[in-house]
C-alpha cells in the first residue's frame, strides 16, 4: 500500500463543494447596487408570471433566463450575453417568446387603474427591493438574438 499523495493547500481549502460554486456564479456586474437592482427586478417580474397560467407552457429555467434578459434590458445593460448562453444554457433566440410574454405582464403591471393583482407590485414598492416595481417597463421587450 502506497501513500495518499499530500495535498497542496489550495486543493485542502477548496474541497468538493468548489465546482458548485462555481456553477453558481453570477456574471460580473458592474456596481453591486446594480447587482441588487437586477436581482430584484428580475424576481418582480418572475414573481408576476407566478399567477398567470400562460407561463406555464415554459420551463421555470427558461422563465429565469427571460426574467433575467428583460431585466437586464430594462435598465439599459445588453439583454444577453454569451456568459449567460454558456450558464443558462440557452441561447439569445430561444429566450425571445419567453421575454416578449414578460414584458407584456410588466406593462400590464404597470397600469395601476386596469391591473387586477397588485400585490406584487406593492411588495416591490418597498425600498427593502429597491423599489423595482416604480420603473416604468420598457416600451419594446428587449432585443435578443
Amino acid at each position: 500500500m502506497g501513500r495518499a499523495p499530500a495535498l497542496r493547500r489550495p486543493q485542502v481549502w477548496l474541497g468538493p463543494t468548489h465546482g458548485l460554486r462555481r456553477a453558481h456564479a453570477r456574471p460580473p456586474a458592474p456596481s453591486a447596487a446594480r447587482a441588487r437592482r437586477l436581482e430584484h427586478l428580475a424576481a418582480y417580474v418572475l414573481e408576476l408570471a407566478l399567477p398567470e397560467y400562460a407561463a406555464l407552457q415554459w420551463l421555470p429555467s427558461q422563465l429565469a433566463a427571460g426574467a433575467v434578459a428583460l431585466a437586464r434590458g430594462w435598465l439599459g445593460a445588453p439583454a444577453w450575453s454569451p456568459t449567460l448562453t454558456h450558464y443558462a444554457r440557452y441561447e439569445a433566440a430561444e429566450l425571445r417568446p419567453v421575454a416578449a410574454a414578460l414584458h407584456a405582464l410588466a406593462q400590464r403591471a404597470a397600469c395601476r387603474a386596469t391591473y387586477q393583482l397588485p400585490a406584487v407590485r406593492e411588495k416591490y414598492a418597498a425600498p427593502a427591493r429597491l423599489c423595482v416595481s416604480s420603473l416604468a417597463p420598457p416600451d419594446a421587450p428587449p432585443a435578443l438574438g
